[in-house]
């Protein structure tokens, strides 16, 4: 399903055309993507990004988007399952040129509106790295609060990384619920 945020930025499926496109923005955004998202070392050509969209478009009651604004890729957003069926974590990658362009604050505006109304979701987490300072502000303008905090280790990475879990209520969520 397709969603239009505004008349230049809408969220399409992602999909394995979206490879050659996908890869170009990693490679634009590589120093800046890796310092908070490991599986970037790994995608170094289009077969790689290939993989990635395959991965991740296979993976059960998630959704996948590409970014788009204005025909351009400029990002990946996620709506991915957890344990609880009420309860969804949304993620989400930006190339370095949308940032700060209160791209996903936008996306948020109309998704979690959808999530509360459509889906049923009582609930959305965020996991963000303790460093990621913009994701965390994102998150606490939607209404999350602090969870808790853990220690992730990927395969990417050697040393454990700490990972702070948001949380908001679709009830009490700020952004046009």
């Amino acid at each position: 399903m397709e969603h239009r945020i505004s008349t230049h930025l809408h969220l399409t499926p992602l999909d394995t055309e979206h490879a050659g496109t996908l890869f170009n923005a990693v490679e634009a955004s590589r120093e800046s993507l890796q310092k908070y998202l490991p599986w970037v070392k790994k995608l170094t050509e289009i077969r790689d990004a290939e993989t990635y969209i395959a991965e991740r478009i296979q993976l059960l009651n998630a959704e996948y988007f590409a970014i788009m604004k204005r025909g351009h890729f400029i990002g990946v957003f996620a709506i991915k399952p957890t344990n609880s069926q009420s309860t969804c974590e949304i993620g989400y990658w930006l190339i370095d040129k949308a940032r700060g362009k209160a791209v996903i604050s936008r996306i948020l505006g109309v998704i979690l509106p959808y999530l509360k109304n459509v889906r049923q979701v009582h609930s959305v987490e965020f996991h963000c790295l303790e460093s990621n300072k913009a994701s965390i502000k994102i998150a606490k303008r939607t209404g999350a609060s602090l969870i808790e905090c853990y220690s992730s280790k990927s395969e990417f990475n050697a040393a454990p990384r700490l990972m702070c879990l948001y949380r908001t209520y679709l009830q009490n969520c700020k952004p046009s619920c």
